[in-house]
């Protein structure tokens, strides 16, 4: 018995002490494809843009618009952006925040290129209860008159699940549940359900 314990006070006390792990997360749609359309400035902020766009954007479908509506402050070089973004499909809709960067002193012969990352905090449809990050990437058209660009990307559906002993320490298994979606009651049952699953 005494054996146990020490084991197990060893094993918790290396798991505690090793930096935290990544859980896998549970893949639902992978977001690739392609997108172009207009957009205008408006009052509201320093460089306020409003652009709309379509394309065939998976897993949205060959019909999937794409609503972004920024706050770009010309300041530094490149210029910040923030702000909100919607995509909108057949089948329901994807939303969140976007922050980034545009080149608006550097334009290429494609235009003024710029880096977004999108944080998805809201979703309807067959996206219900979707998290993940997208990236665009792509190019504005002079005053922001056109956007075209690319999307890619991984939602996510569900809870984490612990893969890692790793990922079970500085109370990571608060946040993440066994291979059944369980949530743990201790950091030993997550280390147990992660142990049973590895070699």
């Amino acid at each position: 018995m005494k054996r146990f314990f020490v084991v197990a006070a060893i094993t918790l006390g290396t798991v505690a002490l090793a930096a935290p792990g990544h859980a896998s997360q549970i893949p639902g749609h992978t977001v690739s494809g392609t997108f172009s359309g207009t957009g205008g400035v408006s009052s509201g902020c320093t460089f306020h843009e409003i652009a709309t766009a379509t394309g065939t954007i998976q897993p949205f479908g060959a019909s999937t618009s794409l609503l972004l509506d920024l706050c770009i402050d010309v300041t530094p070089d490149p210029a910040t952006a923030t702000g909100t973004f919607l995509f909108t499909g057949t089948t329901g809709t994807v939303g969140g925040t976007v922050t980034g960067t545009t080149n608006n002193n550097h334009p290429t012969p494609d235009g003024f290129s710029y880096h977004f990352d999108l944080t998805v905090t809201s979703a309807t449809g067959d996206f219900t209860g979707a998290t993940g990050t997208i990236t665009l990437e792509g190019f504005f058209g002079v005053i922001g008159s056109t956007i075209n660009g690319t999307a890619s990307g991984t939602l996510f559906y569900g809870t984490p699940i612990a893969t890692t002993r790793q990922d079970c320490a500085n109370n990571g298994w608060h946040t993440l549940t066994d291979a059944n979606g369980n949530p743990f009651r201790n950091i030993g049952q997550c280390i147990a359900s992660v142990s049973m699953r590895t070699p």
